[in-house]
Parts: C-alpha cells; sequence; structure tokens
C-alpha cells in the first residue's frame, strides 16, 4: 500500500496565496471607495461657491496679465517715439571749414590711384619665348619651320 501524501502541494499553496492577495487587494479598494464617498463634501452650494471662486481668480489673472502686455506696448512705443533733438545753430565759419574738410578729403581720395589706374605688372611665370605669333596661315607655317 503506498503512503498518503503528508505534505501541501506547493503549486496549489502559491496559487490560494496569491488568490487570497488579490482579495485582500480589491477589499482594500473598496473600502477606501467607500470611505472617500463617505467624506466626499457634495453639497451643491459648496460647489457653486467655489467654481465662482476658481472663475474670479481666472478673470483676475487674465485682466492682470492684459494689463502687463498693454503696459510693455506703451513703454516700447514711448522708446520709439523719442524727439529728435534740433540740431545747434551752425556759423558761418563753421560752414566754410566744412566745406573745406570736405574738399580736403576728396582731393584726397582722387590722389590716391585705383586699381584700374596702375599699370599691370607683367607675369615673369610667363614667357613668350615658347610662343610663336603669326597673323596668318602662311606665316605660322613659316614660323613653325
Amino acid at each position: 500500500m503506498p503512503k498518503k501524501f503528508q505534505g501541501e502541494n506547493s503549486k496549489s499553496a502559491v496559487a490560494r496565496a496569491r488568490k487570497a492577495e488579490a482579495a485582500a487587494q480589491e477589499k482594500q479598494k473598496k473600502d477606501k471607495a467607500l470611505a472617500d464617498a463617505y467624506w466626499a463634501d457634495d453639497d451643491k452650494h459648496i460647489q457653486r461657491k467655489q467654481a465662482r471662486k476658481e472663475e474670479r481668480e481666472k478673470k483676475r489673472q487674465a485682466d492682470l496679465e492684459r494689463k502687463a502686455e498693454i503696459r510693455a506696448l506703451a513703454e516700447n512705443e514711448l522708446k520709439d517715439f523719442i524727439p529728435k533733438a534740433t540740431p545747434q545753430k551752425i556759423t558761418a565759419f563753421q560752414l566754410q571749414e566744412n566745406r573745406e574738410n570736405m574738399m580736403k578729403a576728396k582731393n584726397e581720395e582722387e590722389a590716391v590711384p585705383t586699381h584700374l589706374e596702375v599699370p599691370l605688372v607683367e607675369n615673369l611665370n610667363r614667357t613668350m619665348e615658347d610662343q610663336v605669333q603669326a597673323s596668318g596661315i602662311d606665316a605660322a607655317i613659316t614660323a613653325l619651320r
């Protein structure tokens, strides 16, 4: 006769423990939901009061942002609208000096030769010794002989 199994099946024990844990978590979740429902504040008057308070706060924030934006735009406009300073009175002597200075500067600019006026320097790396110059076919044939 075979011996009867004295111990416990390990797989079934693990499964039972897992089911018990899941049931405990489910029970805990239900208890928490009941407690939250019990303590929930579902008074319509208080909810309306809270909603009105939030709306007032949002409106106040929007007004503050709008005012700040308007203030910044006004400051930018004032910066752009700087009155032009009236020029100081200039004497005839100062006008004459300005004309003379301008004429001197113009003459100095004309005195400096430009790149178009300076003659080109012959490139020494390219000489005409190897090249033959001829103005016609007959001259080219005779030069090549």
